[in-house]
Order: structure tokens, then C-alpha cells, then sequence
């Protein structure tokens, strides 16, 4: 049980699956309990409050003042002097980076989930926060700044706590305090072997046109299209035009992070380039097949060691092609 005696929990996240991994945490918390998210709210029992604005339609100008009321109810409880805990998938973004980054005068920041973003040493420099949401952070008198090293912020400071599915795995222990591990309970679905789900996402950072096609060739001799039926998820900021072979999902169903869409569809098989999606449904859902189709085209870092990205996914029994080509 996390101990909130006389403190307001916080929750923040910006893509399906942070609510995701958060509705597993929210059941532990004690005290009042607020959530920011931008794509999905999570799905749990325990009751919360919201923050900001439906981002459905002019989402900049909702994103705009869901910021403004974010930063204007974090100074709030910081001239009531109400003890804060903040639950974050990373600080490289405005609605993070000062909580994480700032004098923290009694704050606890934690680390959740991210993909696999806690497993590898993604280290860059942090560049994806523009000009005009750093203007709007000093507005909300919580002034962003860039960041050196890990996405994660392990280099420019320390969390309080984690909370990750596979903690054993996990790169840079020293930065992350009290490591929880996330319930990870197996299921069993009636699965339709014939059904195959299809995770797309932008792989033009790691792979050309001609390397994209190839797997998506591949996928296709491996399941052909006259024997098995496939339903199509789009990543939740990218589309592209193989979908027009498959079954598109509703909007709704699009937008649910892809571990709760297979227990709504029950394929037999789920397919990607490498979408960590593959690890956790793998996890949960053992009688499901997961084939990565290119993680053996990626290289990582891990604790300064160079692999394949296919061998992470190995360890969790996700079928990696051209993993023995290595």
C-alpha cells in the first residue's frame, strides 16, 4: 500500500497506454487523487479527479488550458503547502519537466511504465519540446529545461519511487528509489486462431521503405490474407495505408491501448514491428502469438552493452523474425 497520509497524489500521462499502466496503480493510493491525461483517462474503480480539457476537437487550444489549469493547481497546493506525490512516464514534457526537475520542497516524483523506455539506455539529447509549449510553460510559471541524457531524466536527477512490470530488467536501478513491481496477473482468452491484430507504427528512424515493405511481406506469407483475417490498430499518432487490407476498428476502440483491445477482439495472433505492446500482451495473455517482425533490426544499449532490441523481446517469448540472423 503506498502511505499518502495528508498528501494529494498527482497522475499525469500523454499516450493509451500510460492510463493504462496508471488504473493499475490507482487502486494502492490513499488521500485525494488527481489525473492529467491527454489520450485516455485510466480505468479504475477508485475514484479521481480530472484535470484540464477534452483534447476531441481544437486540441491546441485544449492543451493550452488543460496546462494553465494544471500549473495554476500545482502552485495552488504549493501556497497551501499540501504535500505533493507526482506519478510521471518522463520529464521531456511541460507538464512534467518542472515538477521533476525543480526544487521538489517536499514533493515525491515517481517513475512509471513507459513502454519500453525503462529497459534500455535511451540516451539523447532532449529536443522534443518546442518553442511555443516552452513559452507556455513560463506562462504557467513552470519553465521547462532541457535535459542531458537518459528520456527517463536518470541523468539529471533521482525518483523517489518506480513502478515498472519488469523490474528486474530494468536499466539504471540507482535512479529510480523503491522499485515496485506492477501486477502483471496472467489471463486466459478464447482466442480466434484465424484473427490477427496488427500494430502499426512509425518505424522511418530505424527502417527505409524497402525495409518496412519487407516485413509487411513477411507478415503476409506468414498469415496470408486468404486464410486469415486481420483487423487493423493504428498507433495513436500514426496511420498508414496498409490499413486499407484490413478491418478497421471503431474510434473508440482505436483509442484503447492494445492490452485491453485484445480482450475485446481475442485474436490468436498479434503482430508489429516493435511495439512494446508485443512484451506486455505476451505477459498477460500467454495463449496469445506475438511476432515482431523487426526488432532484430534495431539496434539498443543496455547498461552499456549493445544488442538487438529482438533480445529483450525473446526474454518474454515474443517470436522475433530474423532474431537468429544475428
Amino acid at each position: 500500500m503506498i502511505k499518502q497520509k495528508g498528501r494529494v497524489s498527482l497522475f499525469i500521462g500523454f499516450t493509451p497506454y500510460h492510463a493504462y499502466v496508471v488504473s493499475r496503480i490507482l487502486d494502492q493510493c490513499e488521500g485525494p487523487v488527481y489525473c492529467c491525461f491527454s489520450k485516455l483517462w485510466p480505468n479504475s474503480s477508485r475514484r479521481y479527479t480530472r484535470l484540464g480539457f477534452a483534447r476531441d476537437r481544437m486540441e491546441n487550444l485544449a492543451g493550452g488550458l488543460s496546462f494553465l489549469v494544471f500549473a495554476f493547481f500545482v502552485r495552488w497546493l504549493k501556497i497551501r503547502r499540501i504535500a505533493l506525490d507526482v506519478y510521471m512516464p518522463h520529464p521531456g514534457n511541460i507538464f512534467t519537466n518542472y515538477l521533476f526537475l525543480s526544487a521538489r520542497g517536499g514533493c515525491r516524483v515517481y517513475i512509471y511504465e513507459d513502454g519500453i523506455l525503462n529497459y534500455y539506455d535511451a540516451v539523447q539529447r532532449n529536443t522534443f519540446v518546442g518553442f511555443g509549449k516552452r513559452l507556455l510553460s513560463w506562462l504557467g510559471l513552470m519553465p521547462y529545461r532541457p535535459y542531458k541524457g537518459h528520456l527517463a531524466g536518470y541523468d539529471a536527477g533521482c525518483y523517489d519511487g518506480a513502478f515498472l512490470s519488469m523490474p528486474t530488467l530494468a536499466v539504471r536501478r540507482d535512479s529510480l528509489g523503491i522499485v515496485r513491481a506492477l501486477p502483471v496477473p496472467a489471463k486466459s482468452l478464447s482466442v480466434d486462431p484465424h484473427l490477427v491484430l496488427f500494430l502499426d507504427q512509425n518505424v522511418s528512424a530505424f527502417l527505409d521503405d524497402v525495409q518496412r515493405q519487407s516485413c509487411v511481406d513477411e507478415m503476409f506469407r506468414l498469415y496470408p490474407l486468404a486464410e486469415f483475417r486481420y483487423v487493423y490498430k493504428p498507433h495513436h499518432d500514426f496511420c498508414s495505408e496498409i490499413s486499407h487490407k484490413m478491418s478497421r476498428l471503431s474510434a473508440a476502440e482505436a483509442a484503447l491501448p492494445a492490452e485491453l483491445l485484445v480482450e475485446k477482439i481475442c485474436p490468436g495472433h498479434v503482430v508489429s514491428f516493435f511495439s512494446s505492446a508485443l512484451i506486455n500482451i505476451r505477459n498477460v495473455f500467454p495463449g496469445i502469438s506475438c511476432v515482431s517482425l523487426a526488432s532484430s533490426m534495431v539496434p539498443i544499449s543496455r547498461g552499456g552493452h549493445q544488442e538487438p532490441l529482438s533480445k529483450l523481446f525473446a526474454q518474454v517469448g515474443v517470436e522475433c523474425l530474423g532474431a537468429g540472423e544475428q
